[in-house]
């Protein structure tokens, strides 16, 4: 199949693919070093931040022959599964925007050849291919050309979650994301597990699970208040360090600090959870400012977004209490004041604030 295919007429995000063919046969062979740079190409190259390029599904294709006839190598299958995982997202992308469309031909193709070899790792001996396996199969399913198949995951996953308790959490969390019905777990005694399960969109005019999740984001608030949030010239290196630990830690976590803040603000609304909010937005910093901080603070002063871009913001009038309490946490945070950012500007800009850190304090001052 590597030779049928023409990899100097296809494109990846760096140009024609006439190198692709060169890392998908250093996966069949024994250096590690290679299958890690081949895999790398492919992420970053055939399939670049999650977007399709022409190339993305021959090269697809010929993973998942090559993995159905045993010729990758034992190391590199359970990458090369989460890849063709990856690449059926990227199809579930392509089936609802209509600029990827020209490649969904080709893409659900790809999917439909590397479903059931993906499922044939399901029930493998080594629990990390099996793992793999579970994640990659729920990608595979959430795509439209693959929808009949999500009876069979739903009753795996629902095996899983019963009788595996490693990785009960990620799979309550990926039943919920297939539209299972979990609210059972919403009693479980794992704290991860009743989280996984609330977030689930099937319970989300559910009280105890809405409480859960404020639960949850108060517990994030605190492990990001517990890390601080050192100037970049103050304090010792160490502390900057743990900061971005911290930081790590929590997006490697099966639900994020984002993924709170958006389920918190749907459900309970802003002044339910001001008190964990003002954590955030104190111990935050300007990188956080798209999926945790900024949400928040836009969602406090709702009525001002309204004004956008209309005109300059001067100072704002009749603010709440709590508004002025969400000022004064801006203020009170250094490390989200950057003035060549745009996307800060703007969280400033939608909640009618002026982007000027004394002018904020003023008006955190004012009675």
């Amino acid at each position: 199949m590597l030779d049928d295919i023409d990899w100097g007429s296809l494109k990846h995000a760096y140009g024609r693919a006439t190198d692709t063919r060169a890392h998908i046969v250093a996966l069949t062979e024994t250096d590690p070093e290679a299958w890690e740079v081949a895999i790398d190409h492919l992420y970053v190259a055939v399939l670049h931040q999650g977007f399709p390029e022409k190339a993305t599904a021959p090269a697809a294709r010929v993973l998942t022959h090559l993995l159905a006839e045993g010729d990758i190598a034992p190391g590199a299958r359970a990458a090369v599964i989460e890849y063709l995982g990856a690449v059926a997202d990227a199809t579930a992308m392509a089936e609802e925007e209509k600029y990827w469309r020209r490649l969904l031909p080709g893409l659900q193709e790809a999917i439909r050849q590397s479903c059931p070899v993906v499922f044939s790792f399901l029930d493998n001996e080594d629990p990390r291919l099996r793992n793999t396996a579970g994640e990659a199969a729920v990608s595979h399913v959430k795509t439209l050309a693959l929808a009949e198949e999500k009876p069979v995951v739903i009753a795996l996953l629902r095996r899983w979650a019963d009788h595996l308790p490693t990785n009960r959490a990620r799979w309550v969390l990926r039943l919920g994301e297939l539209g299972d019905d979990i609210q059972w777990f919403l009693t479980h005694p794992d704290t991860d597990v009743r989280v996984c399960a609330a977030l689930a969109e099937s319970v989300a005019h559910s009280e105890t699970a809405t409480d859960i999740i404020i639960t949850a984001l108060s517990d994030e608030a605190d492990r990001l208040r517990q890390a601080g949030t050192p100037e970049p010239d103050d304090g010792p290196v160490d502390s900057l360090e743990e900061y971005a630990t911290a930081v790590w830690e929590a997006s490697t976590r099966l639900y994020s600090l984002a993924d709170l803040v958006s389920a918190a603000l749907a459900r309970a609304g802003f002044h339910r959870i001001a008190e964990p909010a003002m954590t955030i937005i104190r111990h935050s910093n300007w990188t956080l400012v798209d999926t945790t901080w900024g949400p928040l603070v836009r969602a406090a002063f709702p009525t001002h977004r309204r004004r956008r871009r209309r005109r300059a913001v001067e100072r704002p009038v009749g603010l709440s209490a709590v508004q002025r309490d969400v000022v004064a946490a801006l203020v009170a945070n250094p490390r989200i004041w950057d003035y060549q950012n745009g996307n800060v500007s703007s969280v400033f800009m939608d909640a009618g604030l002026p982007f000027e850190r004394e002018t904020c304090a003023q008006i955190a001052r004012e009675s």
